[in-house]
């Protein structure tokens, strides 16, 4: 099938067939901001979209403020993709056609686009930020009749790449913490039935609102049992308020990183989860009992 490009009074070429009237009016800056209702400002985010309007759209997202994290995957059907390359060739690497020069503003086809974007550097948005599926206007009017087989393809390679990856953290990530913290993992919590007697219970989470109650806990701090949350430890050695127990759950680094600064507390106990990162249970310094299973092959 052959496309031919049209071009509006301020000299912007796009395919009739795709787009009929759209871009006649108004430049196509104009008209997205108007009527493209994709936001353009998140970090850390993989933006997968649906047609690129003759090249247009990514002309149009190489005008914005460069967003940290983030990339643009704009997929075309084979056919319209050919088109679009040789209309963006001086924009296009001289190498790599399917790349736009500055990296993160990728242009490929229906046939390959799911192995040149899930190729492992997905599961930074997926854990760290977010996947954003979005449709051009060429997408969304789909006078050709091609597009909306395209986004329903999309879509469905999206979810199956959260659910595979999903899969693959909750298990094996899990399972390889869960087996480097097995020498660890002596004493399963239930075999303590002593831990706070006598004192009221009182959590403390990472939401914004624990700054307002503050000055009532450190009041109060005689009568309570506090309990923490790992991420909260520097904000608690900061106004020397220590915890009585200390909960750390995830298997990830990040965990390690963000939670490391109760392990100099050698007299704060630590609930860890089995598969807590195994770098953290193992610095710190003051008694510890775990939760779950010691092993993979053991009963809870």
């Amino acid at each position: 099938m052959s496309f031919y490009f049209n071009t509006n009074s301020w000299g912007e070429r796009f395919i009739d067939d795709l787009h009929r009237d759209a871009f006649m009016d108004l430049p196509y800056s104009e008209y997205f901001d108007r009527y493209i209702d994709i936001e353009f400002s998140h970090e850390d985010t993989l933006y997968l979209i649906s047609g690129s309007d003759s090249g247009l759209l990514i002309k149009h997202t190489l005008t914005l403020p460069y967003i940290r994290g983030s990339k643009f995957v704009f997929v075309e059907p084979d056919t319209v993709h050919t088109a679009v390359v040789q209309e963006l060739s001086q924009l296009l690497q001289d190498n790599q056609q399917t790349l736009i020069s500055n990296n993160h503003i990728c242009l490929y086809s229906e046939s390959d686009w799911q192995k040149e974007t899930f190729d492992g550097s997905e599961s930074t948005w997926l854990l760290g930020g977010k996947m954003l599926l979005s449709q051009s206007q060429a997408s969304i009017t789909d006078y050709a009749q091609i597009y909306t087989p395209l986004f329903k393809s999309i879509r469905n390679e999206t979810e199956q790449c959260k659910l595979e990856l999903s899969v693959r953290f909750g298990s094996n990530v899990f399972c390889k913490a869960q087996l480097r913290n097995a020498a660890d993992n002596l004493y399963p919590l239930k075999m303590s039935t002593t831990f706070g007697q006598g004192h009221t219970a009182i959590i403390l989470g990472g939401s914004p609102s624990l700054d307002n109650h503050l000055d009532w806990i450190i009041e109060h701090r005689d009568s309570l049992f506090i309990i923490a949350i790992s991420r909260l430890c520097k904000r608690l050695a900061d106004i020397s308020l220590l915890p009585d127990l200390v909960v750390s759950l995830d298997p990830f680094s990040y965990s390690y990183d963000i939670s490391k600064y109760g392990i100099l507390w050698k007299e704060v106990p630590l609930v860890n989860a089995y598969h807590v990162a195994p770098q953290y249970l193992q610095e710190w310094q003051g008694p510890h009992v775990f939760l779950g299973k010691q092993l993979p092959w053991h009963q809870a």
